[in-house]
């Protein structure tokens, strides 16, 4: 019986497992949501998808450089290139493209940079005018300010504009007497000068008529003589401390250490279109300039190899290390405070021209004087906004002064300028004043007038006010002076 019951039992039980797995009920499936949209009606989620990579990804310039990790756990931050192809960058000379060697050495790397320097102005000119998506062209060029406003006629198209200081000539250009002629300027008819052809020509003819207009003679009456040899009736020769001239200069720029600043340039389409980029530029090149004056040997080594940038194929790079070496020590140092001192970027100086502008002004005026221009730039030729940005994450450099020295000169008064006239031209002789202050970087200016020490005071007074010089830089003479007024370039008062 036992034996029957059993295998009745299990057949029974598989019996009812099988109702029960047939009567189970099953999760109802669920379809995804799908939105119907309406004509017209368009969602965040729809507009990333149509916006497509071209609209979703950084363009070519970005303000942002480094894009952020997602988590915690996430890769590390991946450097975001503001450029897709290198920023091109020439120099008129070898020596000003040293800190390019050493601009990106550690870092992240936000650009890629080529340098090309040459050894024309027109080279420089013909480059900027390409454009640096060609690759015969630049974005960037570092000259002279002279340099830039005898191109200003050339390149007025383009609207080229100084945005960075990188450094000063420094014992570099220099006007003598040439032989048997007397020191000074004859005080009427013209006063030649011989400008030697070769490097540095449109600095050494801007010494030349800054010289000689404060000794006397304005630009309307000087003609430059631009040529291989000297013409017999030169009385002046605008050369440099390299020539076999004979004689005490009238001036150099030993004694007018600021007289020819070099300084960074581009269009004003790629400062307003590529800021981010330019302010990049700016940042990693005053690195470089540091590090260049640092270690004035590496960094001569690093161009004559090569090393250190890519070099265009039409660079010119010739000479040795101790040629590079002595060149390099004719470019005076100059720090991010400086550069927001003289190109106005500071809180005083908002409101004021800014000291490279007058002295560019000075510069255009002279030039026109002497027919080398037509016409004035229409545009402003320094710009102040990519330096002021940079300077406003940098609080010390807002509150840096000029350091007053003057110690290069052993000449004392170091230079003057006597006005001319029978009556005082103030507006003019604050124009002298705002010139020489920036020319004479590093002295005191003293302003004596006809009627002595009171009316002197109040001069000078008035000029620290609207220039924002300081007591020390700007001294008032206690003599009367003979004309209605002299201005004198004298070491500072002791503290």
């Amino acid at each position: 019986m036992r034996e029957k019951v059993v295998p009745f039992a299990l057949f029974a039980a598989l019996v009812g497992l099988g109702v029960l797995a047939a009567v189970r009920a099953k999760p109802p499936h669920e379809a995804p949501l799908v939105r119907i949209q309406e004509e017209g009606d368009a969602s965040s989620d729809a507009s990333a998808l149509d916006a497509g990579p071209s609209e979703a990804a950084a363009p070519a310039l970005l303000a942002d450089a480094v894009a952020a990790p997602a988590s915690e756990a996430a890769a590390p931050p991946q450097v975001v290139k503001l450029i897709d192809r290198p920023l091109r960058v020439t120099t008129l000379g070898v020596a000003l493209a040293a800190p390019g060697t050493m601009a990106l050495e550690g870092g992240a790397r936000l650009f890629e940079l080529e340098l090309c320097p040459v050894e024309s102005l027109q080279k420089v000119e013909g480059r900027l005018v390409r454009g640096g998506a060609d690759a015969d062209g630049a974005d960037i060029a570092v000259v002279a300010l002279p340099d830039l406003v005898a191109a200003t006629e050339r390149m007025r198209a383009l609207e080229p504009q100084a945005f960075l200081l990188v450094g000063f000539s420094q014992a570099a250009e220099r006007l003598v007497p040439a032989p048997g002629a007397p020191r000074g300027p004859a005080p009427t008819g013209d006063v030649k000068v011989f400008v030697p052809t070769g490097e540095r020509l449109a600095s050494r003819e801007w010494m030349a008529l800054f010289a000689l207009d404060a000794a006397g003679a304005p630009p309307s009456r000087v003609k430059l003589l631009v040529a291989d040899e000297r013409p017999k009736d030169a009385a002046f020769v605008a050369g440099s401390f390299a020539d076999k001239n004979e004689g005490e200069h009238l001036l150099s720029t030993v004694e007018a250490a600021g007289l020819v600043p070099y300084v960074a340039v581009t269009t004003k389409h790629t400062l307003t279109s590529s800021e981010p980029l330019v302010r990049a530029f700016a940042q990693a090149w005053l690195t470089g300039l540091e590090r260049a004056q640092s270690d004035a040997g590496g960094a001569a080594k690093r161009v004559l190899g090569k090393e250190g940038a890519v070099f265009s194929s039409a660079a010119e790079v010739t000479g040795d290390v101790g040629g590079l070496v002595e060149r390099l020590g004719r470019v005076s140092r100059v720090t991010l405070g400086d550069n927001a001192r003289l190109l106005g970027a500071t809180p005083t100086g908002a409101g004021r021209r800014a000291p490279l502008e007058a002295l560019s002004s000075a510069m255009v005026d002279a030039y026109r004087d002497v027919g080398l221009l037509t016409t004035a730039p229409s545009w402003p030729l320094v710009e102040r906004k990519v330096v002021a940005t940079i300077a406003k994450d940098t609080p010390a450099a807002l509150t840096e002064v000029e350091r007053l020295d003057c110690s290069r000169s052993r000449r004392r008064p170091v230079a003057s300028r006597k006005e001319s006239g029978a009556t005082l031209d103030e507006a003019a002789l604050l124009r002298h004043v705002e010139v020489f202050a920036v020319a004479y970087e590093g002295c005191a200016l003293r302003v004596s007038l006809k009627g002595g020490e009171k009316p002197a005071a109040t001069f000078a007074q008035t000029a620290r006010d609207k220039l924002g010089l300081s007591a020390q830089k700007l001294l008032a003479g206690t003599a009367a002076t003979p004309g209605p007024a002299l201005l004198e370039v004298v070491p500072p008062p002791a503290p």
